[in-house]
């Protein structure tokens, strides 16, 4: 905070580039790299003043085959909005719906028969390795592995659906 007031007024130019390239992410850490902190560096280089330089991933437009026009509005757009021309792509919106998806799918986490699955799963680990399924500490921590694995992979899942739906890869 401190630093942003004495910025204030004195930066021309925020270039801001490429964000998260992973093609996998988790919905989390995509909607966090990607769309979150675009609009943090948005909000900031309002705040100082200054004019912002955006440039995103070669994926931007979208699965769309042949020439993409640049000059295409950008506010509400989406790859697929040829397909749903009813459809309106508003990114404040979908950010707050990734976000309500995201705390769903950790509460799913905390589900007593996902618990116990987990559990169970963790207790084949390690029989697997070798080691005392009954040690109450390890079953504990092979259950919470268990448990942050079933929420990463679930949490892949959401955003690769989510992004296809709009027409992203």
């Amino acid at each position: 905070e401190k630093l942003l007031a004495r910025l204030e007024g004195k930066v021309d130019l925020i270039i801001n580039s490429a964000g998260l390239v992973d093609f996998a992410p988790s919905l989390e850490v995509g909607l966090n790299a990607n769309a979150v902190g675009a609009v943090n560096v948005a909000r900031t280089a309002s705040r100082l003043g200054a004019k912002l330089i955006h440039v995103s991933t070669c994926f931007v437009a979208g699965d769309r085959a042949g020439y993409v026009m640049e000059e295409e509005e950008l506010l509400g757009y989406f790859p697929k909005r040829e397909e749903r021309p009813d459809e309106r792509f508003d990114p404040f919106a979908e950010i707050e719906d990734c976000r309500a998806s995201i705390a769903r799918i950790k509460a799913q986490a905390d589900d007593k028969a996902l618990l116990s699955e987990f559990r169970a799963k963790a207790a084949e680990r390690l029989r697997e390795e070798g080691r005392d399924p009954r040690d109450p500490r390890a079953l504990r921590i092979g259950a919470m592995r268990e448990r942050k694995l079933w929420v990463s992979e679930a949490l892949v899942r959401a955003g690769m659906d989510r992004s296809r739906y709009w027409g992203w890869p």
